[in-house]
């Protein structure tokens, strides 16, 4: 059956882009994957985020911003999230999957290759998932989802890109939370449950 024109056109967009230009192009496919996923998740609690692991940005609110260095903070935050972190995930939940393809290919057939990449790309995008909730019996579908697509950059281009698609996604993140900070306080992520002090950019003047 012919695919639909617009997924026609997509495909053919993404067959001329540079590897940049695929990476953005996935992290396109990413937020609309989110979005499908939306209704599902918010129906099975199972298939979302759990607490536990928004519970790390919400330590790093909590001692970070408490601080003097307001703005430092929230450039560390930045840096941490969008950089340190997908650097880190993705040499361990994409790299390693990676050598061990490598190793598998070389006592395999060649016409069994897109299979065994294929089996290990999916293994090493639900232990991507399952490692972001620490629950037992969940798994949330929006990191499976990036996780695919994290692997399909790097076993297609190299671990740089799914590096890139990685840093990206969670830069947006990043930035919406540090957005809502500056913009109405850290009172409204203490609705979302991210942070538990309020704080406030700039410091409270002296009592006379």
């Amino acid at each position: 059956m012919p695919l639909p024109a617009a997924v026609s056109r997509w495909q053919a967009a993404y067959a001329r882009a540079s590897p940049v230009g695929k990476t953005w192009r996935e992290l396109g496919l990413a937020y609309l994957g989110y979005a499908a996923l939306l209704p599902l998740t918010l129906l099975v609690p199972e298939l979302s985020m759990s607490e536990d692991n928004a519970g790390g940005i919400e330590g790093m609110f909590s001692d970070a911003l408490s601080g003097p260095h307001f703005y430092l903070a929230l450039a560390g935050f930045f840096l941490l999230l969008a950089v340190a972190v997908p650097i880190a995930e993705e040499l361990i939940f994409r790299g390693v999957p990676l050598l061990l393809r490598l190793g598998v290919q070389r006592v395999l057939p060649q016409t069994s290759w897109r299979v065994v990449s294929a089996v290990i790309g999916v293994g090493s995008a639900v232990v991507f998932a399952r490692m972001h909730n620490l629950i037992p019996g969940t798994l949330p579908l929006p990191q499976l989802w990036l996780g695919l697509l994290a692997w399909h950059a790097a076993s297609t281009r190299g671990l740089r890109y799914s590096m890139l698609l990685h840093g990206l996604n969670n830069a947006v993140v990043a930035l919406l939370l540090i957005l809502m900070v500056l913009a109405v306080g850290l009172e409204a992520l203490q609705d979302l449950g991210v942070g538990e002090q309020p704080m406030n950019p700039a410091p409270a003047p002296a009592q006379p």
